[in-house]
């Protein structure tokens, strides 16, 4: 479902199935230049092996040592309730988006993190 909605914008993506697999992909991409990491990361909360929750709190601690670029973290959830969305801050994502999501709720979350979006023509 996130996969559709990335691909109705100009948006260039990787996907990962767990958290570990996710922290990997950061340490890969900061390996090939700072200008080329992520500008975002859409992590999945309830995810196999590292969940989303875990996976930010190490790729938090690797952005403040240095190790990685910074970049905003969004939560992606089936959870919608505040004390929901309050674990996801306090992880350390920078916003959080609902699922099922809108294409609003999409384009509005992407908004606040400083992205214009544009459907494809």
């Amino acid at each position: 479902a996130m996969e559709r909605a990335l691909n109705k914008y100009k948006l260039q993506f990787q996907s990962c199935f767990n958290g570990e697999e996710a922290i990997k992909a950061c340490m890969e991409q900061s390996k090939k230049s700072c200008k080329c990491f992520f500008d975002l990361i859409l992590m999945d909360c309830q995810m196999p092996v590292i969940d989303g929750f875990e996976a930010t709190k190490i790729l938090r601690q690797m952005m403040e040592n240095n190790q990685l670029p910074y970049c905003a973290i969004i939560a992606c959830t089936a959870f919608a309730m505040d004390k929901d969305a309050q674990k996801c801050y306090d992880c350390g994502m920078d916003d959080v988006m609902t699922k099922p999501m809108s294409q609003k709720m999409f384009r509005d979350v992407m908004n606040r993190q400083g992205f214009e979006l544009k459907l494809k023509q």
